[in-house]
């Protein structure tokens, strides 16, 4: 994060004080802070409030947000007695913009440094809305002009708005009207661009087979990254798991496997694990190679996937509140597992003819479990009526398990009787969502769970 220091312009004080001080006892008799905006309205139009004071000589808006101990802040206009310029720090200035706001401080004279613009930021992220207020300590203290005054700056790295600085401290407020000297207009939210944002990156088309070691294994995956790719927009990026003894080129590349890059249509970016096992080659494989995945937190599996994701952060801009993850058959149970134990990481979950959570061996998932028994999630299942490999049976008994922890609805629709699926959405969820999707199939990827996955995914924000 870059931060923008501004220098602080001192004018003398001479008569301007002393009609300052006038202005002031007179107001002591009677005035309301806002009309000691009206009296003098040049508190903030050029940020120098009446040529006084320009928030005191320092207008650090948070150092000690008395305001009136220099400027007469208080004795006049309680410049810093009540409008503790910057007193809460000034977070972005939304709550430190009453570096005058609520006595439009920096001496009535002044109003409140920055009120008019004060816009700490003009893309602080969720903490900042469109602005984050960047601290108003007088009517306009150099706080505040469009693009966040002096605690304004953007910073194009992380795209997180500096803007505290903001209001000069309304110009006569003495030391108090900075309206948030510290104030990051923008910081208290969560950016959503990863650390890869900003950075050249090498555009991979998911053809060519990524290695990276991880306990001293190497581990294979396959990258597909849009080709209008802006390394300053922060994409979606979905993790799609094969099945057992498949490979990850299989996922990504064959037609019956999920089609997410043509679902897609280069809004996201696609990232294809290869499982514990041999090299996955690049031509497709359903039996002929040895695959498979083992959930756990502390299995092997488990940290290659959490390496693999801090690897595309921090190569690509991933917009990591959303995250997704889909899974064939065993890569099914795993993305069923990744529901328990990485629900703070993904953002929702799309198993096709998966089973579980749970222990593997409890019969293919006759009786899902999680650790975390209050998890709830954004789910998708699929499961065909005429596969044999995990039976319809499992499959309801995973949806059943997600509707009740999510507390929705029973879903006693009927099962889809065609070669494409069709999905019904439990209703009266609580928490999450779930979503049953259904076809007349075998243990297979239906020909549009690549659409209806990615929908699904691309309708949460």
């Amino acid at each position: 994060m870059t931060s923008t220091r501004h220098g602080w312009i001192r004018f003398p004080y001479g008569d301007a004080l002393a009609l300052f001080v006038g202005v002031g006892l007179l107001c002591l008799g009677g005035c309301s802070d806002n009309q000691g905006v009206v009296a003098h309205g040049s508190g903030g139009a050029m940020g120098n409030g009446g040529s006084v004071g320009m928030g005191g000589s320092v207008g650090t808006g948070g150092s000690l947000g008395s305001g009136g101990v220099v400027g007469t802040g208080g004795v006049v206009g309680t410049g810093g007695v009540v409008g503790t310029g910057g007193a809460n720090t000034g977070t972005g200035g939304t709550a430190t913009g009453s570096g005058g706001s609520m006595t439009d401080t920096g001496g009535a004279t002044t109003g409140s440094g920055g009120r008019t613009t004060g816009t700490g930021g003009t893309a602080g992220g969720p903490g900042g809305s469109t602005t984050g207020s960047g601290g108003g300590g007088g009517m306009t203290g150099n706080g505040g002009s469009p693009d966040g005054g002096p605690g304004g700056a953007r910073d194009a790295a992380t795209d997180i708005s500096v803007g505290g600085q903001g209001g000069t401290g309304g110009t006569a407020g003495g030391t108090g009207g900075t309206g948030g000297m510290i104030g990051t207009g923008g910081s208290t939210g969560t950016s959503t661009k990863s650390n890869g944002c900003g950075k050249t990156a090498t555009r991979l088309d998911a053809k060519t087979q990524q290695t990276m070691s991880v306990g001293g294994t190497t581990r294979y995956y396959l990258t597909y990254v849009p080709t209008n790719y802006d390394p300053n927009t922060p994409l979606p990026m979905v993790f799609a798991l094969h099945g057992m003894n498949m490979n990850n080129w299989w996922a990504a590349n064959d037609a019956s496997g999920f089609k997410l890059i043509e679902a897609s249509g280069n809004k996201a970016i696609l990232v294809y694990p290869q499982g514990t096992g041999a090299a996955p080659g690049t031509t497709s494989q359903w039996g002929g190679i040895t695959s498979s995945w083992s959930p756990g937190v502390t299995g092997a599996d488990d940290k290659f996937i959490d390496a693999l994701l801090t690897a595309m952060e921090d190569t690509y801009c991933v917009d990591t509140s959303r995250i997704f993850v889909t899974g064939f058959s065993m890569g099914g149970w795993m993305t069923d597992n990744f529901a328990c134990d990485h629900a703070k990481v993904f953002r929702a979950f799309a198993p096709v003819a998966g089973w579980g959570p749970g222990d593997m061996n409890t019969g293919h998932g006759s009786k899902p479990s999680c650790s975390d028994t209050s998890v709830t999630v954004p789910i998708i299942i699929t499961q065909g009526s005429a596969d044999t490999t995990v039976t319809p049976v499992n499959g309801e008994n995973s949806r059943d398990f997600w509707i009740a922890q999510n507390g929705c609805a029973a879903i006693t629709t009927p099962y889809n009787n065609s070669g494409s699926a069709t999905c019904v959405a439990a209703t009266g969820c609580k928490t999450g969502a779930v979503s049953w999707c259904t076809h007349n199939g075998g243990h297979m990827v239906p020909g549009n769970a690549g659409t209806y996955i990615w929908s699904f995914f691309n309708s949460l924000n």
